[in-house]
């Protein structure tokens, strides 16, 4: 009697740590395979294939809520570097508004912040792509309203004053109001070096490294823009930025 309890016991102790497990590793390979889904764009720099892979873990919900969130940022960046602005607005639309609003949460945590910072800046380069700058100084300026009322600035200070002057200069400069102001563009390749040094992945250091490029070229230092070109074209692989880097390259 004793032993047929035992064994009874055993088998249902023996079959929850069989669905514990299966469980657990389920997170483990889901959470392998969505870092492994980001290498695609942020390593290996292919836009087309990472869109592709990252619509299905959306599809399929695979992942953690806010993950899935991030996931879509994610998207966006990739269908920016692909033209696709509409589509990119979209995916923007579609974020859980329940992370961006530190007031339903009980105690806001710091990345919250952040993560909405990543929304409007993201929103930015929509409009600035579509070149529609009027809205996107107007989301600028929501962003810097956001960012000195929530009071990040003493969490991710340096981060947070680097990604609001870029933004600034970013805009001024695609439309053209600051290439006569030599401090400025200064300024802006001073930024844009930061952000090539400090990048974090593959991805990150070719954007900044085209960025750089077209800045050389509106100051006229063509060597330099040659060579950010050059690097561009390598390193970029299948992001679109890559034809227009050996376009310039030609007329260099």
């Amino acid at each position: 009697m004793f032993m047929a309890i035992l064994d009874d016991n055993f088998f249902i102790v023996s079959l929850l740590l069989v669905v514990v497990w299966g469980f657990l590793w389920g997170i483990i390979l889901n959470t392998l395979a969505y870092k492994k889904v980001l290498r695609i764009l942020y390593e290996e720099c292919d836009p087309k294939r990472f869109i592709t892979y990252c619509k299905q873990i959306i599809r399929q919900k695979s992942v953690t809520k806010i993950a899935l969130e991030e996931l879509r940022l994610h998207l966006c960046k990739a269908l920016l570097d692909e033209g696709n602005y509409k589509e990119a607005r979209e995916v923007l639309n579609m974020v859980d508004g329940f992370y961006l609003n530190e007031s339903k949460q009980p105690k806001p945590k710091k990345n919250i912040y952040i993560y909405k910072v990543y929304i409007l800046h993201s929103l930015i380069a929509i409009h600035v792509c579509n070149k529609d700058f009027e809205t996107a100084r107007k989301v600028f300026d929501n962003m810097k309203e956001y960012i000195f009322n929530a009071r990040i600035l003493s969490i991710h200070h340096s981060f947070v004053m680097n990604l609001l002057t870029l933004d600034f200069l970013y805009i001024n400069f695609l439309e053209g109001d600051i290439e006569n102001q030599e401090e400025s563009v200064e300024l802006v390749e001073m930024l844009y070096n930061f952000d090539y040094e400090k990048a974090s992945n593959n991805f990150e250091r070719v954007s900044a490294m085209f960025m750089l490029g077209v800045i050389y070229v509106r100051s006229k230092k063509f060597n330099e823009a040659k060579k950010a070109f050059e690097y561009v074209a390598t390193k970029g692989n299948k992001l679109s930025i890559v034809s227009t880097a050996k376009t310039y390259l030609e007329k260099i």
